[in-house]
């Protein structure tokens, strides 16, 4: 199973720290998206030079001096993403990767000039996006998958939709996604043969988001109300294999929730409120019957976020902290699966963390500053909650981030090569 990163930081009033731009979060615009107990010490500035993380594979560009950026990663080291296409002007190929960097172009539906790879699983299906114009010379942005010789098809959004994107795949071929209907994003998930199907939505609701899919089909995400721009009344969900949803609801008193992750066996991570905090979320698991369990946050923090959760049900996140530098900045942090929390090291002290996914062996992958308040770099987390910075290129801006972590322990990210230009990177051990 590859782990990948799902979720962005939680919010309240006044944003904590914001995630850097990708590629395809601003896709997802397409389709209307804007959408514990007991601590254990902090390993503040705690780093680890040991683990074997010392092997970068930098991989390869369409053009000389292109930009790449990870999308995907399978078992296999095989690695997908994007890179431009054209010199001088922006426009991306969705790519696919060889485990020694070796990269070849997916090419766009006909008449496309930009595309984008989201997933790969491990039978070399990849998902994602790509233009289009039609007969009718009109132009339209739709989600695609390529199958492991890279054969491009369009998947249909169904009736009335104006724009869709896929943004994960399992291992059986099962793809989620989302489309535009009437200006208002719609989950959708598609069949391995590719049969999408709208997901439903619950009773007085207008838009959805699919935000992930487990081995055997179970999707979980979020239904909600839009009106005027404004996102309210949204409960996570989870749809079963035939597409029923279910309401997971929120914990006692909230208004609030939503489902970032799910494992092979049903656990579902997220955030909720509550009637005594209203709007500001907090770390929450769902068992495998929706049964909700606050995790709350680290000593004296108000707010917490569940990130990513392996098939043990270890889950990672964030959480604010009264020892803070600066009240926006969140920290990295882990809970086990009795829901004990762990704050994880930092490369300076009391510094921040964003960990991204969690592997089935426990080695953590995200981001983190060198330094309070600049750029960030990828990093990893051992078991011991130990931090270990990822070699980078040298040269640019010396900042990059990871986006996926296999069984195999390799790493998927970026950094930044002379330029500042974003090239894609695997780190293996």
């Amino acid at each position: 199973m590859v782990h990948l990163r799902r979720a962005q930081p939680p919010r309240r009033t006044g944003p904590k720290t914001q995630l850097r731009a990708r590629y395809w979060l601003a896709a997802l615009m397409i389709a209307g998206l804007v959408l514990g107990t007991g601590a254990v010490p902090a390993q503040a500035a705690d780093t680890d030079h040991s683990p074997p993380y010392s092997q970068r594979i930098d991989l390869q560009v369409l053009l000389p001096d292109g930009w790449s950026e990870s999308g995907g990663l399978n078992d296999q080291n095989v690695s997908v993403g994007r890179a431009t296409s054209e010199p001088g002007v922006d426009h991306w190929h969705a790519v696919r990767w060889t485990p020694s960097g070796k990269v070849s172009d997916l090419g766009t539906l006909a008449g496309g000039r930009d595309s984008s790879a989201m997933a790969i699983n491990n039978s070399g299906v990849v998902v994602g996006q790509s233009d289009a114009t039609s007969s009718y010379g009109t132009h339209t942005v739709n989600a695609v998958k390529w199958d492991a010789r890279g054969k491009i098809t369009a998947l249909s959004a169904g009736p009335g939709a104006t724009g869709s994107i896929a943004t994960g795949v399992n291992q059986t071929g099962t793809i989620i996604g989302a489309s535009t209907i009437g200006g208002r994003a719609r989950a959708i998930r598609w069949t391995a043969s590719g049969h999408g199907s709208r997901l439903k939505l619950l009773a007085g609701s207008n838009t959805s988001r699919a935000s992930d899919i487990n081995n055997h089909g179970v999707t979980v995400g979020q239904s909600a109300t839009v009106s005027g721009g404004v996102v309210s009344a949204g409960h996570a969900v989870v749809w079963n294999r035939s597409g029923a949803v279910r309401d997971l609801g929120t914990l006692p008193g909230g208004k609030v929730s939503d489902a970032t992750a799910v494992n092979d066996r049903g656990i579902v991570v997220g955030t909720a409120d509550a009637a005594t905090h209203l709007g500001v979320m907090h770390a929450v698991r769902w068992d495998a019957l929706g049964h909700i369990t606050d995790l709350g946050t680290l000593p004296g923090g108000s707010l917490s976020q569940a990130i990513a959760v392996n098939t043990a049900g270890t889950v990672v996140g964030v959480s604010d902290s009264p020892n803070s530098l600066h009240p926006e900045d969140l920290h990295a942090v882990r809970w086990d699966t009795a829901g004990h929390i762990t704050e994880l090291g930092t490369l300076s002290p009391n510094d921040t963390g964003h960990p991204v996914a969690i592997s089935d062996r426990g080695t953590i992958i995200g981001r983190a500053p060198s330094v309070p308040g600049t750029v960030n770099l990828p990093v990893t987390w051992n078991r011991a909650g130990k931090i270990m910075q990822l070699p980078i290129l040298l040269g640019g801006d010396e900042s990059g981030l990871t986006t996926a972590i296999n069984e195999r322990g390799t790493i998927l990210g970026d950094n930044s090569a002379p330029g500042e230009i974003p090239r894609a990177a695997l780190w293996k051990k």
